[in-house]
């Protein structure tokens, strides 16, 4: 029997369609988060409404082979697909190996974080059928797909980077609440 190896990227991009494709439609609105290669991270999410409110997400380890889906909250849909009452998103990651996967960090351990306000360009994506950027909130029912990359040695990089990303709407037929964000300037989660 011949054992093919997958190139890296083609196993990522798999497992990505493939969690995608088997997630049943969230009432709530979801973070997916998946490591490029051999990197592992262990972090934590928190996203703010508008009224001050906050979801934290909790620890979840980050990988390669398969993502962990977090809450983000509920965040009803307003008119014209907006998300009235998301203000943002903060994300705080630790480096881990296969040894300490799943550790929660000890005081004072370096960790890298990244906010992701509602104004932010993350934000954007790009429609064919418009002329400007379309902005896409996290809204309930969409999943939103990070892929993050470490910049320098995978042991304590300069920064992580937010490498693609991209939502899914499972529970709309509306095209304009799925498809990759543009990241013209790729969003890092720098040192803390």
């Amino acid at each position: 029997m011949s054992h093919r190896c997958f190139p890296a990227g083609r196993a990522l991009l798999a497992a990505a369609l493939l969690s995608t494709l088997a997630s049943s439609p969230a009432s709530a609105a979801a973070m997916r988060m998946y490591a490029f290669g051999n990197e592992i991270y262990l972090c934590q999410s928190r996203t703010w409404t508008r009224d001050g409110a906050s979801t934290p997400s909790g620890y979840f380890d980050v990988v390669s082979a398969y993502a962990n889906e977090f809450d983000l909250g509920l965040l009803p849909p307003g008119p014209n697909g907006d998300s009235p009452n998301f203000d943002r998103v903060d994300l705080q990651c630790w480096v881990r190996d296969r040894l300490t996967l799943g550790y929660k960090p000890k005081a004072g351990e370096r960790s890298y974080s990244i906010r992701l306000p509602r104004n932010d360009a993350f934000w954007e994506r790009h429609d064919p059928d418009e002329l400007d950027p379309v902005r896409s909130l996290p809204r309930d029912g969409t999943v939103i797909t990070l892929f993050l990359h470490a910049v320098g040695d995978a042991a304590s990089p300069a920064h992580l980077e937010i490498r693609r990303a991209f939502a899914v709407s499972p529970a709309s037929d509306d095209p304009k609440l799925s498809g990759d964000y543009d990241l013209v300037h790729v969003p890092r989660l720098m040192p803390d």
